[in-house]
């Protein structure tokens, strides 16, 4: 029983560093986004670009193509943004 316990609680804890990692590695992604803005926006103007481990990994003005190298890239740990230019602002 206790060593039931031991490893039920090991996997949790296995889980719960593993979501810490996902969302560390999404947190340095949108940093990367917000740091290199303005620089992606001159190179990638109304593109949908993918960021993941902190570089583009891929960009494309049509987000259907995007989706398409999508199952090829995979999507772990990657996000997805449209730069829109010139950019647009809305007032919800």
């Amino acid at each position: 029983m206790v060593t039931k316990m031991r490893a039920e609680e090991m996997g949790t804890q296995s889980k719960s560093g593993a979501v810490a990692d996902q969302i560390e590695k999404q947190r340095a992604n949108m940093d990367y986004l917000r740091d290199h803005y303005e620089e992606l926006l001159k190179k990638y103007p109304n593109h949908w670009v993918m960021i993941g481990e902190g570089k583009v990994v891929s960009a494309d003005s049509s987000p259907d193509r995007l989706i398409g190298k999508l199952s090829r890239i995979g999507t772990s740990n990657k996000i997805v943004y449209y730069l829109a230019s010139p950019r647009k602002r809305m007032l919800l």
